[in-house]
């Protein structure tokens, strides 16, 4: 008789070179592995794996929108699409993404978001730095694709997995700003030094940041779409997260106050009186909604008196 298959214990694994542990971690997460990669990263646990620029990337990969997520297949499946093409088949299950994937899909990112959730570890920079050292602004390209909205379907199906696929991914981008927001904390001294402001200044760590114009957008992007029916809550989340890095970059003068305060309060003052005081509840900054609010009264006092306002 074949002998059983042995578990790989956590003294076991431990006990394993680290390149070997990411190597079989990275073997695990495919399409339909997630889950079988994430239980390996458990029961390894090692801290050193999570802390690896490739693990931490096959792990961020689940979360793309779902167009993406078939241009990967069909760059992985192009021998055999080819090969179809030259026999006039039609090999499109490879690559389409159909409600069955979709529902994969969505348990492989809740796995992932759980694992992710439960770490206590800065796992973010060692990745942010293998892929964005040169170039830290083209992370706001990944941001985009993590907020991208779900695809639009007839099918009431298909329409609810996309959205609890967007809701996965607004919940990874809250994650990463979180690690984001913790590195800045742990380099205030420094504040030019965090991935954050680097992201942001497209570069420039020496001066003051005038008008961080890609961060402005987004924000009140993400506020507008609180106002949607979609996750209005991890819409929220992700504003407050990023009023959240803003916040502490202006109070130690990284980024400059004015041009943010104003550009928040002049989005706002285009809004109700409901959607401003839902909008206002993601500043958790004191210091910051005072200085919005302000700036709200100063720009509707020279609309009513025909003044102009800066900008």
């Amino acid at each position: 008789a074949p002998a059983k298959p042995t578990k790989v214990g956590k003294q076991d694994a431990s006990s394993l070179p680290i390149v070997s542990l990411r190597d079989m971690a990275n073997s695990l997460l495919e399409e339909t592995r997630f889950e079988d990669g994430v239980r390996f990263l458990a029961t390894a646990g090692s801290p050193q794996l999570l802390q690896d620029a490739k693990v931490v990337a096959s792990l961020l990969s689940i979360f793309k929108p779902t167009h993406l997520i078939e241009e990967d297949l069909q760059q992985r499946s192009a021998y055999l699409l080819d090969q179809a093409k030259a026999k006039n088949a039609d090999y499109s299950e490879l690559w389409r993404i159909g409600n069955d994937r979709r529902r994969t899909i969505v348990q492989s990112q809740q796995s992932v978001l759980s694992y992710l959730a439960s770490a206590e570890i800065q796992f973010m920079k060692t990745w942010f730095d293998d892929i964005y050292a040169a170039e830290p602004e083209k992370f706001w390209d990944y941001f985009d694709q993590l907020t991208a909205l779900p695809q639009s379907s007839a099918s009431q199906i298909t329409s609810h997995l996309e959205l609890e696929m967007y809701t996965n991914r607004m919940t990874v981008a809250c994650l990463l700003l979180e690690q984001m927001n913790a590195d800045m904390a742990a380099n205030l001294a420094d504040i030019r030094s965090s991935m954050f402001v680097k992201v942001v200044s497209s570069g420039m760590t020496r001066a003051r940041i005038v008008q961080p114009t890609e961060l402005l957008d987004r924000i009140n992007a993400t506020l507008g779409a609180i106002s949607s029916d979609r996750c209005a809550h991890e819409e929220a989340q992700l504003a407050t997260r990023l009023l959240d890095l803003l916040a502490p970059a202006i109070m130690c003068g990284a980024i400059a106050s004015d041009p943010c305060v104003y550009s928040i309060a002049r989005f706002l003052g285009r809004k109700s009186c409901a959607d401003r005081t839902r909008f206002l509840n993601c500043i958790q900054s004191d210091q910051l909604a005072i200085k919005v609010i302000d700036q709200m009264i100063l720009t509707q006092y020279k609309v009513s008196t025909g003044k102009r306002g800066p900008g």
